[in-house]
């Protein structure tokens, strides 16, 4: 479709700015949400490459968040990686530092 072309091109590159900042995080959601799975390996590639940064942010966090989700519902995510996060989840969540 067209219309998904020009929205990841225009997203590409922006990954990282956009899942830290309040608004930016919505359109990434919105993506997240709306886009087919194989039209998202550009936020799969940019989140890999800027993980760790993304998540301590709590903008990015629920990006980050969003994807795991998204990705385990798709099965792209083994149950150890998803334990793996639902306990780094807890920890976010309580307020402990990480």
């Amino acid at each position: 479709c067209v219309q998904v072309e020009i929205i990841t091109e225009a997203l590409q590159g922006s990954v990282v700015q956009l899942s830290t900042d309040s608004n930016g995080n919505h359109v990434i959601q919105q993506c997240l949400k709306l886009l087919p799975v194989s039209s998202c390996s550009f936020l799969f590639a940019e989140l890999t490459a800027e993980a760790t940064s993304i998540s301590k942010h709590r903008h990015g966090y629920v990006f980050v968040r969003g994807l795991v989700v998204r990705l385990w519902f798709q099965r792209f995510v083994s149950e150890s990686h998803y334990r793996v996060f639902v306990l780094v989840d807890a920890v976010w969540f309580s307020g402990a530092s990480m």
